[in-house]
């Protein structure tokens, strides 16, 4: 099963620091869907000697106390991307790190909401792969919005 979800996380997108680039692969072959540049449909990303993969669990659009920040889908998209970056550097990672993410909504309705904030989250970035699931609820009524990300730590060069 660990072979099987690295692998996994291998497969998909990287956001790469510019001295890197030559270690991540993107493609969006013309046989798939357009992605509009949203997201990437394939990205490999060779893990050098030294390198770290990160595991962000699903941050939801809650303050520190565990309190839901709003009712409003972007507030809440806002504060959880708010709250992967706090996660993302507590693990000495950066969104150019980022492989790939996954978000979970609970109303199609909010679709382009989320490619809103999502577009001013990666602006100026190439953006990670992403899976968008729309399901019934997640763990709180109130919660409209959850995003998870993989992160692959390289070894920094010192200037």
């Amino acid at each position: 099963m660990r072979h099987i979800i690295i692998s996994a996380a291998l497969a998909f997108s990287g956001l790469c620091p510019a001295s890197l680039d030559a270690q991540v692969t993107r493609d969006s072959p013309p046989s798939l869907p357009p992605t509009g540049g949203r997201y990437t449909h394939v990205v490999t990303s060779e893990v050098p000697a030294g390198s770290r993969l990160v595991f962000i669990a699903g941050q939801v659009g809650a303050d520190s106390t565990g309190r839901v920040v709003s009712s409003d889908a972007a507030a809440q998209m806002r504060a959880a991307y708010d709250n992967l970056d706090r996660a993302l550097r507590a693990a000495g990672a950066m969104w150019t790190d980022v492989l790939k993410t996954t978000t979970i909504l609970t109303r199609a309705s909010d679709i382009a909401v989320l490619r809103d904030v999502r577009a001013a989250r990666f602006a100026g970035m190439a953006a990670p792969a992403n899976t968008l699931i729309v399901a019934q609820a997640l763990y709180d009524p109130a919660v409209l919005f959850e995003v998870e990300a993989i992160a692959i730590i390289r070894p920094r060069s010192t200037p």
